[in-house]
């Protein structure tokens, strides 16, 4: 009867603290814009026009995703642009939640309902969930298909594709690849290069589907605008908190040069080797709880 009692009132407060979020972010006028960007990608797919050379709204959006992405926004389409708006936001704060109970699983912890949504209460509030609401942004969505990944069993038959196809929506997620793989390199006889290869294979897969889908914009995706470095727009526009960003405003210009790439293969480099170790370390980690199931080996 005290957990029950204990879920009802975490129920009762993550309500409240979302609602408060909800309500707060509807009082200054949100803009949704980055959603808006994916429904006019979604549109321009079903139309068959160039998807990157799209501009959105005043701030003259531009397409910065692979072409698969533009596959996944064409649901945005199918409803009108209030309802959109309303789901990406509900969409997003369940993502929330689920974000939170499978960051209680990845450190050994009990995904109980009271733990999960006192998590989810509190982590509404911070900086990037906060953004990634407030701009309606898939970072929610891509966080859970990689931790959806990570806690799954080793000998898990999917396990690897959530990352691959978070990859397929944005390549940032592809970093967990090299991860995985350098963990199944360095340590033989682990799951972790399985994983790897699957997630590989996976976002070989969405390549695949998109091009097959959408030649002419895969080739110019492929062939040109990723490595377009300054397709998000101003690098040293204050809300942008990349490394490039930083370069470029404390070198107060628009251009940063390769400076700001050496600063990402730093970071990289150490972040990768950070999550490399703390993979293999397991259930030695401080915040570990003993016989934990992942990572399984």
């Amino acid at each position: 009867m005290g957990e029950r009692r204990w879920a009802g009132w975490a129920v009762v407060g993550c309500l409240v603290s979302f609602a408060g979020v909800w309500v707060a972010q509807r009082a200054v006028d949100v803009s949704l814009l980055d959603v808006m960007v994916y429904r006019a990608a979604g549109w321009t797919v079903r139309t068959g026009g160039n998807l990157y050379a799209l501009r959105v709204e005043h701030a003259q959006l531009k397409m910065t995703y692979p072409p698969f992405a533009g596959l996944m926004f064409v649901p945005l389409t199918w409803v009108g642009t209030g309802a959109m708006r309303t789901a990406a936001t509900a969409a997003n704060l369940l993502l929330v939640v689920a974000l939170s109970a499978l960051s209680l699983r990845l450190v050994g912890r009990p995904a109980r309902v009271p733990a999960v949504l006192a998590v989810a209460a509190l982590a509404v509030w911070c900086e990037p969930v906060w953004a990634t609401v407030r701009y309606g942004q898939i970072n929610l969505l891509l966080a859970v298909l990689v931790l959806w990944d990570l806690t799954r069993r080793a000998e898990h038959r999917w396990a690897g594709v959530g990352i691959g196809v978070a990859a397929g929506i944005k390549l940032t997620p592809a970093l967990f690849v090299v991860m995985l793989g350098a963990a199944g390199l360095l340590v033989r006889g682990t799951p972790y290069l399985r994983r790897a290869l699957v997630a590989a294979g996976t976002f070989a897969g969405t390549v695949a589907v998109a091009a097959a889908a959408l030649p002419a914009d895969s080739r110019r995706y492929w062939t040109g605008v990723v490595v377009t470095a300054n397709r998000p727009g101003f690098a040293g526009n204050v809300a942008n908190q990349s490394l490039r960003g930083v370069v470029a405003r404390l070198a107060h210009t628009a251009a940063p040069g390769t400076g700001w790439l050496c600063a990402a293969a730093v970071v990289a480099v150490v972040g990768l080797a950070v999550g490399v170790a703390a993979l293999l370390a397991g259930d030695r980690l401080p915040w570990a709880r003993p016989g934990r199931r992942w990572p399984a080996r």
